[in-house]
C-alpha cells in the first residue's frame, strides 16, 4: 500500500472494521463472549461504520477514476466491497421485517397447538410467553391470522407411521437439523428441543406432537423464540424445514 494515500487508507480500513464490528459482535455474543447488548452495540456500529464508507467511498472512486489515480484503486475498492458485503446484509434482514408479520412464534395446529413440558423450566425470566394465543391482537389482525396469511402452507402432517415410529423419526429429524433435544416423552407423543440460531446465539424453543389417528398418527410441531417481537420468519421456515425433511424420511 506504498504511496496510497491516507484517504483511501481510511477507507480500506474503515470497511475492515465495519464488517469486524458486525461479524465480531454477532458471533461474539453467539459464544459468550460478552453480553447481547454489547454485540447488538458493536454489530450496529459496525454498519453505521459500512454505510458511511459506502457513501464516502463511491465519491471516492469517482476522483479517482478522473485523476486517473490508479494505485488508489485496489485499496478502494477492498474498502468499498467490504462495507457493501455489511450494508447489503442489513438490508436483506431489514426486508425481512417488513416482509413478514411481527411474531415470533408458529405453529401447525392453531387451534389446539403443541405445548411444551420440560423446556419452559428452561427459559429465562423475560423470555416470551410460551403458551400460544391465536387471538391475540397484532396490530389490525390477531396472531391466528397473521400466520395463517404469510404462511397458509403451515399445517399438520398426516402420516402412515404408528406413532411410535413416528415419534422416532421425529427425534432424528430434528437431531438431524441441529437442535438440542430437551426432552422425549413416548407417553404424551411429544418431543421437545432447543435451536440456537448462529448469528448471536438467539435461542428459540421447538416441540413436535405425535398423534395416533387409526391410520397413522398425525404430526404437528410448533417454534417459539425466547426474545424479540419478529424473528424474520425463522420460527416458519425452522418448522416447514422439519416438516418437508420428516416427509422425505418418513
Amino acid at each position: 500500500m506504498a504511496g496510497t494515500r491516507w484517504s483511501t487508507k481510511t477507507l480500506l480500513y474503515g470497511g475492515l472494521a465495519g464488517g469486524l464490528l458486525l461479524a465480531g459482535g454477532a458471533l461474539g455474543s453467539r459464544a459468550e463472549i460478552w453480553p447481547f447488548d454489547l454485540g447488538f452495540l458493536a454489530a450496529t456500529a459496525g454498519i453505521a461504520v459500512a454505510a458511511i464508507v459506502v457513501a464516502w467511498g463511491i465519491g471516492a472512486l469517482v476522483v479517482v477514476m478522473r485523476r486517473d489515480l490508479q494505485q488508489e484503486v485496489p485499496a478502494l475498492l477492498a474498502g468499498l466491497a467490504v462495507s457493501l458485503i455489511v450494508v447489503g446484509a442489513f438490508a436483506v434482514q431489514l426486508i425481512q421485517v417488513f416482509s413478514v408479520p411481527p411474531i415470533h412464534q408458529v405453529t401447525t395446529d392453531i387451534d389446539d397447538p403443541p405445548a411444551f413440558d420440560a423446556v419452559v423450566g428452561l427459559r429465562p425470566a423475560g423470555s416470551n410467553p410460551h403458551g400460544y394465543d391465536g387471538d391475540q391482537p397484532l396490530l389490525e389482525t390477531t396472531l391466528a391470522e397473521a400466520q395463517r396469511a404469510a404462511w397458509p402452507e403451515l399445517t399438520s402432517l398426516r402420516t402412515r407411521l404408528d406413532p411410535d415410529a413416528a415419534l422416532q423419526r421425529a427425534v432424528a429429524v430434528v437431531e438431524r437439523m441441529g437442535m438440542a433435544v430437551v426432552n422425549v416423552d413416548a407417553e404424551a407423543g411429544i418431543v421437545e428441543a432447543t435451536d440456537t440460531t448462529v448469528w448471536f446465539g438467539f435461542e428459540d424453543d421447538f416441540v413436535v406432537r405425535i398423534r395416533g389417528n387409526g391410520e397413522g398418527a398425525v404430526v404437528d410441531a410448533r417454534s417459539v423464540s425466547r426474545v424479540g417481537v419478529s424473528d424474520l420468519g425463522v420460527n416458519a421456515r425452522r418448522v416447514l424445514r422439519f416438516l418437508e425433511r420428516f416427509a422425505i424420511d418418513a
